[in-house]
């Protein structure tokens, strides 16, 4: 084999290991997606019960409030064009003052979350570069170098021809 022939080897050989590496990125490039997926994942989870926090001690708080302060419901006497007044019972006079607290500050930390923006924002996932493009590229044409190769290796010899450099 002359020189031609054997840089044409090499040639070969360093274009296939460029799709080589072309692929191995690609495959890191997936598993670094998917360790993003799980990880968006938990922080998507985290966002969520932080919405539902204020929600559940608001619950407890009325809860408490309720079984603290319900009365047995009683009605006084008739009277005359107002009908009977009733006391005790659940009605909004249950609720102590922490609870209203509570229920101002619910609505202020919604108005200034709202203002912030969103609570959960996805991370971005990889992708190819310069790089990637030029060593998949690489590898297309070793793939097809290799087979222009192997196809001229298995045309018939004609008499008084060569078969090139390669």
């Amino acid at each position: 084999m002359g020189f031609w022939g054997t840089l044409g080897k090499i040639g070969l050989g360093v274009l296939g290991v460029g799709g080589g590496i072309a692929s191995g990125r690609a495959e890191g490039r997936q598993a670094e997606a998917q360790t993003q997926n799980e990880y968006d994942r938990r922080r998507l989870e985290a966002a969520r019960l932080q919405l539902q926090q204020p929600g559940m001690l608001a619950r407890n708080a009325v809860q408490g409030d309720t079984l603290a302060n319900v009365q047995p419901v009683s009605y006084g006497p008739y009277v005359r064009g107002q009908g009977r007044a009733r006391t005790g019972g659940l009605s909004p006079a249950l609720f102590s003052a922490n609870t209203r607290q509570l229920g101002q500050n619910m609505s202020r930390d919604a108005l200034l979350q709202s203002l912030k923006g969103p609570v959960y924002t996805p991370t971005p996932l990889p992708k190819r570069n310069f790089w990637d493009k030029l060593l998949t590229g690489a590898g297309y044409a070793g793939a097809f170098a290799g087979a222009i190769d192997q196809q001229r290796k298995d045309q018939p010899q004609l008499p008084g021809y060569s078969k090139g450099p390669f």
